[in-house]
């Protein structure tokens, strides 16, 4: 037996997990622990957990056919065959220790510890492994193990979380199944300690700590504690944006965080129908494991499968490019010939355009044309009229120049008759015929007169006519004179 594995105080090896959600001192404790002469610290493994559960199903695998399995024939129950296993781990660690930091001085060490803080949710199946084993369970506040998971980055450039949802969400898993295991396998299995407690009071803190391991305290567990070790450099102002989270998870995780924070918080003792219900997970986790290679092979099948149809629809695709191709060729005449019609557009507008221009050129020109035609209707009404007036004129000259011809036939003896009486009227006068004088000249005035009547009853038409015109009464008045 190798020295690991020999303490006289347990039947198996009984290595100590230190669990918790990440960013929550999983590691310092660790090391903390590491610095007892007879603990060794390892580095995170995160390959146990899953071997366990491997490791069930690979026993279902043995026993599946009862008394006709190996394992069930030979009476190798579940615990039996997982504890081997178990011991082979511990003697695998015992036997390649050597290859570790001579810092942990690890010739003396007998027992050693795991801080993988992914193994807060496979308590379990490490338990079946190691049952012998511890589980120390170190628990930080909420808010500040998000906000360290949140700037991890500032470490190594890794990231734990995505989100601040996604941070909330793994804090609160990994410490309810923390508390699950506290509650399925009792205090004497899982030890619960407050971050805090370890920050503020360190040597109080792992003197209960190694207490419940069997060990005595030993100072120089906390030199560790002195310094900031691993620490994610979280800016003093940083403010966690908690907006995108759930208000439900938000409550639930901080009222969970704030309930552990109190030290007279406790679990209840341990429970047979929580140990129960925590096997049934592990079952539970086992069967789904086990389930895996036929759902593996159902989605093969599911994946072929959709690799033929892939393979229609890019030949589907690949003749769709080439009908596209042609189109897209088709399309580009098109467009060539939309560019033709377009220029041609444009010539025909430009030349519309100056038809346009020449259509209102002549309209102008025929308005004016129009109003010069109405002008000339107007002058030629006007000069049909005058036209009229000068016929009407000229018949009533003509009638006028007929009876003057007929009067000037008929009054041709007046001045003869006029003379006769001139010289009746001077020989009168001469030989003293006073009244035969007086007589004379009567005559000679009512011939005059006479003449000068029939004369103006004569001109009687051009005289309407001059009073009917503009100039009407010079035309009279020149009448008059000639």
């Amino acid at each position: 037996m190798n020295r690991l594995t020999d303490v006289p105080s347990y039947a198996g090896p009984a290595p100590v997990f230190v669990v918790g959600s990440p960013r929550s001192g999983t590691s310092v404790l660790t090391w903390c622990l590491g610095q007892h002469s007879n603990f060794l610290a390892l580095e995170e493994s995160g390959w146990m957990g899953d071997f366990a559960i491997d490791l069930g199903l690979r026993h279902a695998a043995g026993s599946r056919r009862g008394e006709r399995s190996q394992l069930a024939a030979m009476g190798v129950d579940r615990d039996s065959f997982m504890a081997e296993f178990g011991r082979a781990i511990d003697n695998l660690v015992g036997r390649y220790r050597d290859g570790l930091s001579d810092a942990f001085e690890v010739g003396s060490k007998m027992r050693w510890v795991d801080g993988t803080p992914e193994y807060s949710r496979h308590i379990f199946g490490l338990h079946k492994l190691f049952p012998e084993a511890k589980f120390v369970h170190i628990v930080r506040e909420a808010d500040a193990a998000v906000a360290s998971m949140l700037n991890f980055h500032r470490l190594n450039g890794e990231t734990i979380v995505a989100d601040t949802a996604q941070a909330y969400a793994y804090w609160k898993t990994t410490v309810e199944a923390c508390l699950a295991a506290e509650r399925a396998l009792g205090r004497d299995v899982v030890h619960r300690v407050r971050y805090a407690d370890l920050v503020e009071r360190p040597e109080h803190a792992l003197t209960q700590i190694l207490a419940f391991l069997g060990e005595p305290f030993q100072a120089q567990c906390c030199e560790p504690m002195r310094t900031r070790i691993n620490s994610s450099q979280v800016p003093i102002d940083f403010a966690i944006d908690d907006f995108r989270v759930d208000p439900k998870l938000l409550h639930d995780t901080r009222e969970l965080s704030e309930s552990l924070q109190r030290p007279n918080f406790a679990v209840s003792p341990r429970d047979s129908a929580a140990a129960q219900g925590f096997e049934r997970i592990f079952e539970e986790r086992v069967d789904f494991v086990g389930a895996l290679d036929g759902e593996y092979a159902i989605a093969q099948s599911e994946i072929a499968r959709l690799q033929v149809e892939l393979d229609r629809a890019n030949a589907w695709a690949s003749e769709g490019d080439a009908t596209v191709r042609d189109r897209d060729v088709r399309i580009g005449q098109l467009q060539a010939e939309i560019e033709c019609a377009n220029a041609w557009a444009l010539g025909r507008d430009t030349i519309v355009q100056r038809r346009d221009a020449c259509i209102v050129q002549l309209q102008t020109e025929l308005d004016a044309s129009n109003r010069w035609a109405l002008d000339g209707d107007a002058t030629v009404r006007r000069n049909d009229v005058r036209i009229a007036h000068l016929q009407t004129e000229l018949v009533e000259k003509t009638r006028w120049a007929s009876r003057l011809d007929r009067l000037l036939g008929g009054f041709g003896m007046l001045p003869i008759v006029q003379c006769v009486f001139f010289a009746l009227s001077y020989l009168a006068d001469r030989i003293g015929l006073r009244n035969m004088h007086a007589f004379m000249h009567v005559a000679m005035f009512t011939s005059s007169a006479g003449g000068a009547m029939a004369f103006a009853w004569m001109r009687r038409a051009q005289v309407f006519a001059a009073a009917r015109d503009a100039d009407g009464i010079v035309e009279f008045f020149r009448f008059l004179l000639q």
